[in-house]
């Protein structure tokens, strides 16, 4: 049995300003990360043995202004800040994967020797965000009338879980063939403020092959294909984050009149969305020209499956 562990905490803490600028308008960051990282590993037999990894990390993040409850505002000829920081952040997000696998060596079964290998991977990650203008409004002395931007910005409270199960083999049929077929099954669920908005299930199959053209391993040929899906990231649906609507007013004779509204956030995801993709193949020629120095020669084709893009569904065409 061999079992590893390593922990590491990092904490930065800094106060940042321009030159000249008014102390409220400086800005502090703060963040505490921790990091784990642990594997074990256990000998069934000379043949057999397992091995299990577990890893990840939370980061609590916050960056606030030393304005207190003050608006900032910028001077558009001069570019000068004063109120306060414009921007305030607040993030809190965690990652943990566990990955778990056996592998066995079978010699002389079914026309050949074996390494198989079976294993499952679980990964479970979650974010909160809260970005936006500090204290909600930003103000700008224009060259001409005042302007006053309101946005309370996006909350953001985010999960994501996959599930993985696979297989796979190397099979050494002879001396001179060795085949590597392989199987993974991948269950996606990603949520929103506790709405799961995307679900996939997706199946890899990928097989290998080497041929030892002369027998003396210094030339090979080999043949690929497989099918990869992409991981799946928060920032996909981005846009379908609950984002307030963006307010522009102009100051004119002593009041505040509204010039526009940004409605931000109304995009929704298609139930039906598939996970991203490629389908690859790849066939290629290595040769051994000296010791530690080869040469090869490659054709690799890549197909891009269900690419995900923004779709207008509510426009007027023309």
């Amino acid at each position: 049995v061999q079992v590893t562990l390593a922990y590491e905490a990092d904490h930065v803490n800094y106060a940042g300003a321009e030159p000249g600028w008014p102390v409220e308008t400086s800005v502090n960051y703060r963040s505490d990360d921790k990091f784990i990282n642990t594997s074990w590993m256990h000998l069934f037999s000379d043949r057999t043995f397992m091995e299990t990894k577990l890893g990840g990390y939370h980061a609590i993040q916050k960056q606030t202004g030393n304005g207190g409850d003050a608006y900032s505002r910028v001077d558009d000829l001069t570019g000068e800040l004063s109120g306060n920081y414009p921007w305030s952040y607040d993030g809190d997000r965690w990652r943990m994967q566990v990955n778990s696998s056996v592998t066995h060596h079978a010699e002389d079964f079914i026309a050949g020797s074996h390494d198989f290998k079976f294993g499952i991977e679980f990964e479970h990650a979650k974010i909160r965000e809260d970005y936006g203008y500090t204290n909600g409004r930003y103000y700008i002395d224009y060259y001409g009338d005042y302007l006053q931007y309101q946005w309370e910005g996006y909350p953001l409270d985010g999960t994501f879980d996959r599930f993985s199960v696979f297989v796979q083999d190397s099979w050494s049929i002879s001396d001179q063939i060795t085949v590597n077929p392989g199987l993974r099954y991948n269950i996606n669920r990603m949520g929103l403020d506790g709405e799961n908005i995307y679900k996939t299930n997706c199946l890899a199959p990928r097989i290998g092959i080497t041929f030892d053209l002369f027998g003396d391993s210094t030339t090979a040929i080999k043949a690929h294909y497989g099918r990869y899906f992409e991981k799946l990231r928060i920032t996909d649906v981005y846009a379908a984050v609950d984002i307030a609507d963006f307010y522009g007013y102009f100051y004119d004779e002593g009041e505040w009149v509204l010039d526009f509204v940004d409605t931000l956030g109304s995009a929704k995801v298609d139930e039906n969305l598939k996970q991203p993709g490629t389908d690859q193949f790849s066939l290629s020629l290595e040769r051994q020209l000296a010791k530690d120095i080869s040469i090869e020669f490659a054709y690799i084709h890549k197909k891009f499956i269900n690419i995900l893009g923004a779709v207008e569904t509510l426009g007027t065409w023309e």
